[in-house]
């Protein structure tokens, strides 16, 4: 017979060698062993151990959740902070496939990423999750494939964040920036129908009674007090003029009572006088009216746009472009200016121009939209918005 064993001996220089044995028994009580130095090995293996519980600990006492499916995307492995992010125990989720934990529109968003994880991408982005009690969380995650020892795809891994308190948080931020905003445009369309309808209808009341003395003067009057008169009439109607204006800048009346086209047409041949900068509009799908809030967003992000070409860009010539799609609006503003740094825009550096563009930005992101800026310095800028519909 033959018997195999393991034993630890202290060698000539005072190490200990751990050697394994094979004996073979043989006939009349002879037996033939050869031993073989494991050294080595045995504390490659110890090394290996105490690695891989080290990983485990790591894994297990992680405050960010770790999920682990096969190929097939069944579940194989959460640590104890994922399945408590979704109110599971580890041995619940276990076995499951990975849709069983989402909506429909999660089951389509994680189908086209496993494809992807498929082609070898790893990821970044945030998701959705349904919790055992039906409620939903929302987590930041990345996920990177795994592949076998031949490179095929095995399945994925994910570290996942729950971000719900924060999106909640940044959910009722923009609320409230919503409300704001809002409350802004009543309160200049407000004080713009003041000014015209009260101050500038007392101005032009004025002027007609300046205007009647004048023309009921005595010929003999005194020529100062007829110069007075009509300087001061004159005065009347420059300030008529300029509350009229202001009114508009505040809030155009044709905004409210024609819409989005009408008050950009107006706005532009007027900014084009003052500015001399000549504006191209490219308009496609405005025969009917947008929503009331895209159409106030809309006109302010003009009227930012070319505000920052007339203080920043010394542009010559601006093109806006408006394309009305089934589901979106596509808006461009392209000018030949001097441009500007795109990535530093937010930068407290420039205060001047990156303030306005934050606001804009935020205005279109109120609304589910996106507003993307392209800028070389010597080559113009370009801003390209999409709000869907």
């Amino acid at each position: 017979s033959v018997v195999n064993f393991i034993n630890r001996y202290k060698s000539k220089d005072g190490t200990y060698k751990t050697l394994e044995w094979q004996a073979t028994y043989a006939k009349e009580g002879i037996v033939h062993a050869s031993a073989r130095d494991v050294t080595e090995h045995r504390k490659m293996d110890e090394k290996l151990r105490e690695s891989e519980e080290k990983y485990r600990q790591l894994v297990d006492l992680a405050q960010e959740g770790i999920w682990v499916i096969d190929k097939d995307s069944l579940t194989t492995f959460v640590n104890p902070s994922m399945a408590k992010m979704l109110g599971y125990s580890d041995d619940e989720m276990v076995g499951k496939h990975l849709f069983s934990f989402m909506d429909e529109s999660g089951v389509e968003i994680s189908t086209r990423n496993v494809e992807r994880r498929k082609q070898g991408i790893t990821e970044q982005h945030d998701f959705e999750f349904l919790r055992k009690d039906g409620t939903r969380i929302y987590v930041t995650m990345e996920t990177a494939p795994i592949v076998d020892d031949d490179g095929n795809y095995a399945g994925s891994i994910a570290g996942m964040i729950d971000i719900t308190k924060r999106k909640e948080a940044n959910e009722r931020l923009q609320t409230l920036s919503r409300a704001l905003i809002n409350s802004q445009e009543e309160e200049r369309k407000h004080i713009a129908q003041e000014l015209h309808d009260e101050l500038g209808q007392a101005l032009t009341a004025i002027s007609l009674d300046l205007g009647i003395i004048e023309r009921d003067l005595d010929p003999e009057t005194d020529q100062d007090i007829a110069q007075r008169l009509s300087a001061t009439r004159a005065m009347v109607d420059e300030l008529d003029e300029r509350i009229s204006e202001l009114a508009l800048d505040l809030r155009p009346s044709l905004l409210d009572d024609l819409g989005l086209l009408p008050a950009l047409r107006w706005y532009v041949e007027r900014y084009s006088q003052r500015a001399e900068v000549e504006v191209e509009m490219d308009i496609m799908g405005l025969e009917d009216r947008l929503p009331p809030e895209m159409e106030t967003t809309l006109f302010r992000v003009f009227q930012e746009a070319l505000t920052n070409v007339a203080r920043h860009a010394q542009a010559s010539k601006v093109r806006l472009q408006i394309n009305r799609q089934p589901t979106a609006v596509i808006v461009n503003i392209e000018d030949d200016g001097r441009g500007f740094d795109a990535e530093e825009y937010q930068s407290t550096e420039v205060p001047l121009q990156s303030l306005g563009l934050a606001g804009m930005k935020e205005r279109i992101s109120l609304l589910g939209g996106h507003l993307d800026i392209r800028s070389i310095q010597g080559e113009g800028t370009r801003i390209e918005i999409e709000i869907p519909l």
